[in-house]
């Protein structure tokens, strides 16, 4: 419940994609939503929702193993938002950022 209250309590930095350099991710927001934003050593762009599909976390990024990792119950992600590890069974959900690309 920790988790919970504290990502939904606190507020995420706005996403400017000009200071994410090839290898950086994080949790920003992006009109009122949490979106988990990863920059791939291409320069390429992924945005995912940041909310856990599992409980409605929010994912973390971590950073040893690329992957998206929800603190609440253990469900982690690839950077393209498929499950890597249960207990949830969908992966987190696409998003269009701001300047109309998708991911």
């Amino acid at each position: 419940m920790k988790h919970y209250f504290e990502d939904y309590l606190g507020s995420q930095p706005a996403l400017d994609t000009a200071d994410l350099d090839p290898g950086d991710a994080g949790v920003y927001e992006v009109d009122d939503d949490p979106l988990a934003v990863y920059r791939d050593d291409d320069g390429e762009l992924h945005a995912r929702s940041a909310v856990c599909p599992h409980k409605g976390c929010l994912v973390a990024w971590n950073d040893g193993e690329r992957s998206w990792d929800c603190p609440c119950h253990g469900s982690r992600f690839d950077v393209g938002g498929e499950v890597l590890d249960t207990p949830a069974v969908h992966g987190l959900d696409d998003v269009s950022l701001p300047d109309g690309s998708d991911t």
